[in-house]
C-alpha cells in the first residue's frame, strides 16, 4: 500500500464548472446545518475544522472560497449534509474533514476533499 498523497493543488483550476450546488443556502442556514453536523462528528479535529468553517463564512475573503475552481467549500458541504445519502456517509465525511484540520486547512484542501465527498453522494 502506498503512502503517496496527491497534492491538492493539483486540482486547482482543473474543477471549474464541475460543482453546482442544488440550492443557493443562506448564510444562516449554512450555519445551522453545520452546526447540526458537528454535533454528529465523533472526533475532535472534524468539529474543529466545522467551526472554522463556520468562521470563515462570517469574514470577508474567508477561505471557504476557492478561485481557482470557483467553489466553496460551505456550498458543498450544505449539499453533502442535505444529500438523502447524508447518515450513509457520516462516517467518510468525519474522517476528510478530521484529514482536512490535520494536513491543510487552505480553501483547495477544504473543496477538494468536500467535492470529492458530493461526487460520491450525487453519483450513486
Amino acid at each position: 500500500m502506498s503512502n503517496n498523497f496527491i497534492d491538492v493543488h493539483t486540482f486547482d483550476g482543473k474543477l471549474n464548472g464541475i460543482f453546482k450546488p442544488a440550492r443557493v443556502y443562506t448564510i444562516d442556514e449554512k450555519k445551522e446545518m453545520f452546526e447540526s453536523l458537528k454535533s454528529k462528528l465523533t472526533n475532535p479535529h472534524s468539529q474543529h475544522m466545522i467551526d472554522i468553517m463556520i468562521h470563515d463564512l462570517n469574514v470577508d475573503g474567508g477561505n471557504n472560497f476557492q478561485a481557482e475552481n470557483n467553489m466553496d467549500c460551505s456550498d458543498i458541504l450544505a449539499d453533502i449534509i442535505s444529500s438523502k445519502h447524508f447518515d450513509d456517509i457520516l462516517s467518510l465525511l468525519d474522517e476528510q474533514l478530521r484529514d482536512n484540520f490535520l494536513l491543510g486547512q487552505c480553501a483547495s484542501g477544504k473543496c477538494t476533499r468536500m467535492y470529492q465527498i458530493w461526487k460520491a453522494v450525487y453519483e450513486r
